[in-house]
């Protein structure tokens, strides 16, 4: 098991792989291509791009189990790791080990699968920068730079370990501030692999930042052929992501500020709020759309459309699912866990000619924590099920959905009507679930931009652009109004408009360790399906298993790599 861990460092240096790479192009010579033969060959370096997005959606890419399901799998994960999602039956969880924070030890696939896809994820990137650019098909190399930027921004808040509050973790955690995970580029030796430490977050950090800065580069170049691939509004909006966890660390770290602040160019931490708030205007701006209107974000007339479609107005990036791209088996896909209106997959209601029964119980809810809080002027709580109306065939009609009335009734409380399978694909999962998956929404960046204000120009600018956004784009008449007294409460407002809009998306689980947020799943009468899951994290502190555990293998095999402490603990660690 050790030696198969070890591979995943190599994988990303294509070790064992066609790094130079062998494709289904012929050539009057040889089948095999060589690296000049591919840089002047546009379709080959075109195949390369395409499969940084396959690569994306592919189930079962790295492991056997159920909850690999390629990147989707790894959003999942952040939305299990919070507190905002739930499941109907825990025999059904195929996320539980992530959910009740067991098994994030040691070499389990539930710590190999996120870092050896990750790594995995940056070699497709690499096939393509060990190509000399020969000044055709930029938007390959744009779209190269881009997601090993984005994988490694990812891994570095991730593997990062900050304090727990726990202190038999924290202590363990000793000298690993500022950590983030090796960082292999396409020049990287084998050698060079074999012994490579943790990245500080300067480097990783300026490391994104310059990737970016390429990005943007081969931006000018070309009209993106998929919203797969980046653009301006993309690189904008990355950064924007990137300066509020940069902004966050310099105000928490005051140490972090003095050490590197100079080198990113700031002198205080509003600085990098500030242009948070720049780069997410400057990604609005740049997009053009607006905001997902009501009739958009339910899917249309005939509710078939929304979370399902990357040529969704709103949307800057995201995954193309076709069918092609589906697992063979019908239960590796998003849309068999998240969503209530098909007849296949872990959340499925199955229809006998007419009769439905609900005979797998994996349904994907909101926890009642969440769902309790939504105002009823938020016409957004209508993409989830009421336990008020659950089971009656007769309120189907309050809800966004095509569904029978005799399938609604079978639908469980707190399941989401925010995706659906596309195109109607109800009894066919080859259809219904190629459905494409949001990386990157216009919405996130109205959001980002009202917390920066308000860090950077003070409180009631930063509640009169969130009261602008979610008053005017997400409340019936505007009803909306942000009453929070100081900074934390606003934080904490601005983060559960983001757990509601981004909910199923893995977005604002990434707010928990960055604002270090309390995680609270112990609510008297929380939707979650067994106390396993009922976990209370120590308020102003990270929640062990938001730092990840790098796999045994990979500290065995490699002396330079020191590891994260084992979050998977006894419960009785953690506060009433």
């Amino acid at each position: 098991m050790a030696n198969t861990a070890f591979k995943s460092l190599l994988l990303a240096l294509g070790v064992g792989c066609a790094a130079t790479g062998c494709i289904e192009e012929t050539f009057p010579e040889s089948d095999l291509m060589t690296a000049e033969q591919i840089s002047q060959s546009s379709v080959a370096i075109e195949s390369f791009m395409s499969g940084i997005n396959a690569y994306m959606c592919q189930s079962k890419s790295i492991s056997s189990d159920e909850y690999d399901l390629g990147y989707v799998g790894l959003c999942i994960i952040r939305e299990v790791y919070g507190e905002d999602v739930s499941v109907h039956e825990s025999s059904w969880d195929w996320f539980n080990y992530h959910a009740t924070n067991t098994y994030l030890n040691g070499d389990y696939t539930t710590v190999t699968y996120p870092w050896s896809y990750s790594y995995a994820l940056i070699n497709n990137c690499h096939n393509i920068l060990r190509i000399p650019y020969a000044g055709n098909v930029p938007e390959a190399y744009a779209t190269a730079h881009f997601y090993r930027a984005m994988i490694y921004f990812d891994m570095a808040r991730q593997y990062e370990f900050k304090a727990t509050g726990v202190p038999s973790i924290d202590a363990l955690g000793q000298g690993l501030h500022g950590l983030t995970v090796p960082l292999i580029t396409e020049t990287t030796t084998e050698d060079e692999a074999r012994a490579i430490a943790r990245a500080p977050w300067t480097e990783m950090y300026a490391f994104i930042l310059s990737e970016l800065d390429k990005v943007d580069t081969y931006c000018t170049m070309f009209t993106r052929t998929s919203k797969a691939h980046p653009d301006a509004s993309v690189v904008a909006g990355m950064r924007a992501r990137v300066w509020m966890e940069l902004g966050s660390r310099f105000e928490q770290f005051p140490d972090d500020l003095a050490q590197a602040g100079s080198a990113f160019g700031v002198s205080s931490h509003t600085q990098a709020f500030a242009r948070a708030a720049e780069y997410a205007r400057q990604a609005i701006a740049l997009n053009g759309a607006q905001p997902l209107t009501q009739s958009e974000w339910f899917g249309g007339a005939d509710y078939t459309a929304g979370f399902n479609e990357i040529s969704t107005p709103s949307w800057l990036l995201g995954i193309v699912i076709t069918k092609e791209l589906l697992s063979a088996e019908s239960y590796t896909n998003f849309i068999s866990h998240f969503s209530p209106e098909q007849h296949y997959g872990y959340a499925s209601i199955s229809n006998n000619n007419g009769t439905y029964l609900r005979d797998i119980e994996g349904q994907r809810t909101i926890t009642t924590t969440l769902f309790n809080t939504i105002e009823p002027s938020d016409w957004r709580k209508r993409a989830w099920v009421s336990p008020d109306d659950a089971g009656n065939p007769q309120r189907v009609s309050l809800y966004p959905t095509a569904v029978p009335a005799e399938h609604f009734a079978q639908i469980p409380p707190y399941a989401s009507f925010k995706f659906r399978p596309r195109k109607g694909g109800a009894n066919d999962y080859s259809i219904g679930s190629a459905c494409d998956f949001p990386l990157m929404r216009l919405e996130e960046m109205y959001l980002i931009e009202a917390e920066a204000k308000a860090v950077c120009e003070g409180l009631g600018a930063g509640i009169a652009a969130l009261e602008a956004f979610v008053g005017t784009h997400r409340h019936t008449g505007g009803a909306y109004s942000c009453r929070a007294a100081d900074l934390a409460a606003f934080r904490k407002e601005v983060v559960r408009q983001k757990r509601i809009e981004f909910w199923g998306e893995g977005i604002a689980s990434w707010d928990y360790k960055r604002l270090c947020l309390q995680i609270d799943r112990t609510a008297e009468g929380v939707n979650y399906p067994a106390d396993s899951y009922k976990w209370k994290t120590v308020d102003g502190y990270v929640a062990p298993w938001l730092n990840r555990y790098i796999p045994l293998g990979e500290l065995e095999k490699n002396p330079a790599l020191v590891g994260n402490p084992n979050p998977s603990i006894e419960k009785n660690l953690m506060p009433e």
